[in-house]
């Protein structure tokens, strides 16, 4: 009897367990640039206004111009496997919380 028990115990706490949504932390790499007399300039991974450069590499070359960039990254939570695709496929980087 004492096996039967234990047995579901462990059972109801594998099935709980694997019942829960793992959730992530997502973040979207963006970027601001600013220069006196010029135009501002900003952007997200994956935007075309980095022409396929990484933010930190868009960040250095302008800064290496004269500009003064900051970072203003879009950070999302999501639970499931599938919001965290659909963000990941969006230059987002997930990170299970």
């Amino acid at each position: 009897m004492r096996n039967l028990l234990f047995f579901a115990v462990i059972t109801a706490f594998v099935l709980a367990f694997a019942a829960c949504e793992k959730c992530y932390d997502c973040t979207k790499k963006c970027g601001i640039c600013t220069k006196e007399g010029y135009e501002t300039l900003a952007g997200c991974q994956g935007d075309t206004a980095l022409n396929g450069f990484s933010v930190e590499a868009w960040k250095l070359h302008l800064e290496s111009l004269g500009y003064t960039c900051n970072y203003n990254n879009t950070v999302e939570n999501v639970c499931g496997k599938e919001d965290k695709e659909e963000l990941s496929g969006k230059f987002y980087e997930c990170l299970e919380e």
